[in-house]
């Protein structure tokens, strides 16, 4: 019957894809001499904008390509071009207005590099309130010079728990949501441009073989007919049982009539 077909095909289609799975497993397992270290830096890399650096705790992120926007300006150079020099060996010279590789400076003891010098220092900086830093010497220019003001009151700065006013101008100045969110929106597709990928997967459960699928499908298609074919044989014996009753029914009055 439909209901034993419909098993018999289950059964069929989930030793399809537990051999699949272990034909890729196993394919996993074999060392492609095509791979290499750099594979994961390709994938993630801090210039292209795919990672965040950030504390969730304290409410705030950044990417690479929100400092190259900041300093773009004052460095007289394209966040384009700034955002690739914020990550490695790189070094700007003030008196020379100029980025050079860091290892050229080792022997003069200057190797402090550029994301270390725009990025981390100044959130260093911003963290020694919790040390005993004055925190409106410290956070005052930081709410100014980025035009804070609007998000992080006075009176926060001017109160007795630096742990607070640290937290309320790094969220300000660097919120969390920011870099999290802009960056997905970046890098992942939208709804969609991601149906045509996503829907074969949510349909198979997984399974990306096409021409499983296929089998899955016609197996699924010739139930579905089995079931109809079954339902409109049953239909049609019901009405045939149906004049049949009619019929004996007409005969008895006649008979009736008759007498």
């Amino acid at each position: 019957n439909s209901e034993h077909f419909m098993r018999e095909a289950d059964a069929v289609l989930a030793s399809e894809q537990q051999q699949q799975q272990q034909r890729q497993e196993a394919a996993e397992d074999r060392p492609d001499p095509a791979d290499n270290e750099d594979d994961e830096e390709d994938v993630f890399q801090p210039s292209t904008g795919n990672v965040a650096f950030g504390s969730a705790g304290d409410g705030w992120a950044f990417r690479l390509d929100q400092f190259a926007d900041m300093y773009s300006a004052k460095l007289g150079a394209k966040p384009s071009a700034l955002v690739n020099a914020l990550w490695g060996d790189w070094q700007y010279l003030p008196k020379e207005k100029r980025v050079v590789k860091a290892k050229e400076r080792m022997n003069r003891g200057a190797a402090k590099t550029m994301f270390v010098q725009f990025c981390l220092d100044p959130i260093w900086k911003a963290y020694s309130v919790c040390d005993g830093g004055d925190v409106q010497a410290v956070l005052g220019p930081i709410v100014t010079g980025r035009g804070l003001s609007h998000a992080v009151p006075a009176k926060v700065l001017e109160g007795q728990d630096s742990r607070a006013a640290l937290k309320a101008v790094l969220r300000a100045w660097l919120p969390l949501s920011e870099a999290v969110l802009g960056m997905a929106v970046t890098h992942l597709p939208s709804p969609t441009a991601a149906a045509p990928a996503r829907i074969p997967t949510l349909l198979s459960g997984g399974s990306t073989n096409t021409t499983l699928l296929a089998e899955k499908a016609n197996l699924r298609g010739a139930a579905s007919s089995s079931i109809g074919s079954a339902g409109e044989q049953q239909q049609q014996q019901q009405q045939a049982n149906g004049d049949s009753s009619a019929a004996a029914g007409h005969h008895a009055v006649a008979g009736s009539n008759s007498s």
